[in-house]
């Protein structure tokens, strides 16, 4: 049975009078209100005490006297039997020992006010205001208000609440004693967490701080829109080959002295290919999507930092939103904009997949080109009677009239004739021409058909380059009295430097007048030929053909942007920091202050959220 089912009330003695329980739970709530104000005179002291140091004595009795009047509450507390709060029995046992656990955080807090105000003194009017409001304190005065039990609960959480304000304002205070959760409410338990998040509040703010100024600095200047973009470029096949082997060794020699970084950018897939071509583009196209999905999710956690308190628990939910104030945003102003800056650049996906892979067509073409041409120039090099004339640029009139000019992979000249040769440097395992004139390579049981832009084949290249020659030729006063015989030694070649591809010559779908010739054959084509060219004619048209040479057609290419290393290493700081941004939670600060505090909610059927006890629903993965 509870107390208040008693025929009569039980009397309570106290300080040697006769008290009702409701009397009696006036005085208890008249005492816990001037405990609050009496913390709040000493705050109040500590602020303005300069000079003196009397206050000292009266902070050590006012402090005796209100623990003399604590003990007798609590003795008289322990003699009274269970109560029904709410519709649940607790005993005033229980109640005492909550209250006990308040006042040792009050007195906690007493004790750090009375070492960072010893050595200091009240001015000695303040200290008499304050024993007079000590004097008052010890007053009992019973007005007849009647109190209910859960108004005392109410006035109870009240002083856990303060509690909590004052040494969440003290900093350098003591740690909070961790409390014995595996017994509380879920509103202990609540309480509890508030409280670790309150003492926490401080340190995270710190530390969010800490990281802005980081990423502020490393965002000053260096926002630059085109960060991490791959730069458009108009220049020549020659030029633009230079400029893609100086910025790729350039990002190359970045990678080799971060080879953690490369390693986190692939997410340890597999290692690093030393003489991977595209080793470059595949660690830029990486990080950029790293980089971008980072950015993005940085900014909407920013934008969402304070909105999350909405789905606290009704339970305490002014203070989740008082704590929801000193939540700090993860960015200022200038950051947000300066990554917004960034994102506009990288922020389209599909742009960004586009740019790849034009880059990446570009660099395996030029990659090919040079390694064909590099095969070739090695075939021939033993052969000291040739002029040999590689890259070349020569005018020519296409189709529509208009003077433009075409390009030669290379020239040989000798007694044997002129061959122009057209390289290819397939992969294939199979390659022939088939009777359309365009080149078609069998890999892997498929079929491929190269054609260039305009939708010609590898015949009509070659048949291109065999007029633009003799147009050289005929250009030449000297040269064009030879024009009839040297049209007759004028050769083109299709050499292929696929060094195991199978070269097929005959078969319904090839042209038997046109096919390719390997890197082995052809010195022996050359060599077979029936030319009989003296060697001043040689020098002639070699002569020729090199003055018609002109500047190269420019071509629109995709490139690594200048100094693509200074770009990574600035990229990869501002990364860093937005990753340790993202990582922050509240919640691990609460967790070593308290390591069972989050696994004791969870029990309960709670979620602690970065700050607060959440009721929204977790999100799970199908």
């Amino acid at each position: 049975m509870g107390l208040f089912n008693h025929s009569k009330p039980p009397q309570i003695e106290f300080d040697g009078r006769q008290y009702t329980v409701t009397a009696f739970v006036d005085k208890f709530n008249e005492l816990a209100e001037q405990l609050d104000q009496t913390q709040q005179r000493l705050a109040a002291a500590r602020q303005q005490a300069k000079q003196h140091r009397d206050a000292e004595q009266c902070l050590q009795d006012e402090k005796g006297q209100l623990e003399q009047q604590v003990a007798q509450l609590k003795q008289q507390l322990r003699t009274l039997s269970s109560v029904e709060v709410a519709g649940i029995q607790m005993s005033a046992q229980e109640l005492a020992e909550r209250y006990l656990k308040v006042k040792r955080a009050l007195v906690a807090a007493t004790a750090k006010l009375d070492r960072v105000s010893r050595g200091l003194a009240v001015q000695q009017d303040r200290n008499q205001q304050l024993q007079d409001q000590l004097d008052q304190a010890q007053q009992v005065t019973i007005d007849g208000q009647t109190l209910t039990i859960p108004e005392l609960v109410r006035r109870y959480r009240q002083l856990v609440q303060q509690s909590s304000s004052i040494k969440a304002e003290q900093s350098t205070a003591a740690q909070p004693p961790t409390l014995a959760t595996g017994s509380l409410s879920k509103e202990e338990l609540i309480d509890r967490y508030y409280e670790l998040v309150q003492s926490s509040l401080t340190e995270y703010q710190d530390e969010v701080a800490r990281l802005k100024d980081e990423l502020t600095k490393n965002l000053t200047d260096h926002h630059e829109s085109e960060l991490l973009q791959l730069t458009d470029l108009r220049t020549s096949p020659t030029s633009y080959q230079r400029l893609l082997s100086e910025r790729s060794q350039q990002l190359l020699n970045y990678l080799k002295d971060h080879p953690r970084q490369e390693q986190a950018v692939r997410r340890g897939k597999h290692a690093a290919n030393e003489g991977d071509q595209l080793r470059g583009l595949n660690y830029w196209d990486s990080f950029v999507y790293q980089y971008r999905q980072t950015a993005t999710s940085l900014l909407k956690k920013n934008r969402t930092v304070r909105q999350n308190f909405q789905y606290a628990l009704r339970y305490d939910k002014e203070l989740a939103k008082r704590i929801a104030e000193r939540m700090p945003f993860y960015l200022t102003d200038q950051n947000v904009v300066d990554l917004q800056t960034i994102q506009g650049g990288i922020g389209d996906e599909e742009a960004v997949k586009k740019d790849v892979n034009t880059f990446r067509f570009n660099i395996i073409v030029s990659q090919q080109g040079e390694d064909g041409e590099r095969l070739v120039r090695r075939a021939l090099e033993a052969d000291q009677n040739s002029r040999v004339l590689f890259s070349l640029n020569l005018p020519y009139r296409y189709g529509d009239g208009k003077e433009n000019s075409n390009q030669i992979d290379g020239i040989v000249i000798n007694e044997r004739g002129i061959f122009v040769l057209e390289i290819k440097n397939y992969a294939a395992k199979k390659l022939w021409i088939n009777r359309d004139g365009a080149a078609v390579a069998q890999k892997d049981g498929k079929q491929k058909v190269y054609k260039d832009c305009y939708d010609r084949g590898i015949v009509d290249q070659g048949r291109d380059h065999y007029a633009a020659v003799l147009q050289a030729l005929e250009a030449d006063d000297q040269v064009r009295r030879h024009i009839r015989y040297l049209k007759r030694q004028l050769h083109v070649l299709y050499v292929s430097t696929a060094p195991h591809a199978q070269l097929v010559t005959t078969g319904a779908d090839i042209d038997p007048n046109h096919r390719f010739v390997s890197l082995d054959e052809l010195p022996r084509v050359i060599a077979g030929a029936q030319g009989r060219l003296r060697p001043d004619i040689i020098q002639r048209v070699a002569a020729a053909i090199s003055n018609q040479q002109q500047g190269e057609k420019q071509f629109k290419y995709k490139c690594f942007p200048a100094d693509p290393d200074r770009r990574a290493e600035l990229a990869w700081q501002q990364y860093v920091i937005m990753r340790e941004m993202l990582q922050m939670n509240l919640d691990d600060l609460v967790a070593q202050r308290d390591p069972a505090i989050l696994a004791e909610l969870d029990q309960a059927g709670l979620r602690a959220c970065n700050g607060f006890v959440t009721s929204k629903p977790r999100h799970h993965k199908r």
